[in-house]
């Protein structure tokens, strides 16, 4: 190549790149080629795409190629609005929401899966005070001293959650007065010790602690002692069922003029938790459901063939109970069929009080021929499981 062919060509080439730069600097609408503006069109539109595509996405813009001249197929045009339903989701989370706790009913275990565990300690009088008696070894723990000074509590029944006791407080010579004579429906809270007297009366707990059944009076509440008329007997004419903590539900009268120790009630037991077994000094039982309606009498109610004693507990279709003499007092306790009538002694003929767990076992708190607790007793035989001599003479009974 010669130096004129070399001038040349430097010429071309100087004047070429002053073309290029010209080019460069013009407007889209300036350039007056037929082919470069719909391919540099393209380009842009399809790089222009693609970054936006990538900010809906999430994608670095840098990871996006736009020298490409390749056209890019895409559903959204540059020129298009996007969707509000395309943009990215806030980062502002909405506020929370408490579940409220009731929306999930609390799961109740079946009752037969969880075994019934008899506790070890029954709770009793034992001289004034209040005491728990270990019924492994006989031995008590005083809760309350002097808790009843020339007083006894008659009838004594625990809550089954063990936070009260129910009974009858009957004073020492209560016969000497016509209004001591019928005794008082007490509460006793076990852990303070205070009392609450709801009225005169014999009190009796359902098995389920939920029911308060007691023997009360609408009239002058005694009779003369048929055996001293010096002295005197309660004449009970009404039942009354209250709540656990006294409050009236239902009134059972007599109506009836009650004239004699025959014709006064004399005694109740809670036969399951909705039925009351009532008994006259007659000897007659009446079977009283507590659902009944007020005012409807007792003598209109069913009665049961059994034997005429007092019935002191009731488990399933037995009791055991004693007969009254008015002179004598209670016999020996015995064990009742409340289907058959049929009687079965309790081994020893104990004469006491008795007490029954919230599972059904029995303890009996003997008084002859020496103080012993009677655990356990079997009431298709009448033999105690369990025989414990006390130190202490125990009044009542409780398990």
């Amino acid at each position: 190549m010669n130096i004129d062919d070399r001038g040349r060509r430097a010429a071309n080439a100087m004047r070429n790149a002053r073309r290029e730069t010209e080019f460069s600097a013009k407007s889209p609408s300036q350039l007056s080629g037929p082919s470069l503006w719909p391919m540099l069109a393209t380009a842009v539109v399809a790089v222009a795409a693609l970054i936006g595509l990538a900010q809906l996405i999430g994608t670095d813009p840098d990871t996006v190629t736009g020298t490409s001249t390749t056209p890019v197929e895409t559903t959204v045009p540059a020129s298009s609005t996007v969707p509000a339903t395309t943009l990215p989701p806030s980062t502002t989370a909405p506020p929370t929401t408490e579940t409220p706790t009731t929306t999930t009913p609390p799961t109740t275990a079946p009752t037969t899966t969880v075994p019934v565990t008899v506790p070890n300690r029954a709770i009793a009088q034992t001289g004034g005070n209040l005491v728990w008696v270990d019924t492994s070894t006989g031995e008590t723990e005083i809760i309350h001293e002097a808790m009843f000074e020339a007083a006894a509590a008659v009838r004594m029944s625990m809550s089954p959650d063990g936070s009260r006791v129910y009974y009858q407080l009957s004073t020492e010579d209560n016969w000497f007065s016509c209004e001591s004579v019928q005794g008082e429906v007490t509460i006793m809270d076990i852990a303070s010790g205070e009392t609450t007297t709801v009225t005169s009366g014999l009190p009796a707990l359902s098995p389920d602690g939920q029911r308060l059944a007691y023997l009360g009076s609408e009239g002058d509440g005694c009779l003369p002692d048929p055996t001293n008329p010096a002295f005197f007997v309660p004449a009970y004419d009404v039942l009354v069922i209250t709540d656990r903590d006294g409050n009236e539900l239902v009134r059972v009268p007599v109506e009836s003029d009650v004239g004699s120790p025959e014709e006064a009630l004399q005694n109740l037991v809670w036969l399951d938790d909705s039925t009351v077994l009532v008994s006259d000094g007659s000897g007659t039982h009446y079977r009283v459901p507590t659902d009944v309606s007020t005012g409807i009498p007792l003598r209109d109610h069913e009665t049961m063939d059994l034997p005429a004693m007092d019935l002191f507990v009731v488990i399933d279709d037995r009791g055991i109970g004693a007969e009254f003499d008015p002179v004598a007092g209670y016999g020996p306790l015995q064990i009742v069929d409340l289907v058959t009538g049929d009687v079965t002694p309790i081994v020893g003929d104990p004469h006491g009080t008795v007490g029954m767990s919230s599972d059904g076992a029995i303890i009996i708190s003997s008084h002859t021929p020496s103080a012993q607790l009677l655990l356990d007793v079997d009431l298709a035989t009448g033999e105690p499981v369990r025989v414990l001599d006390v130190a202490e003479f125990i009044n009542a009974i409780d398990w």
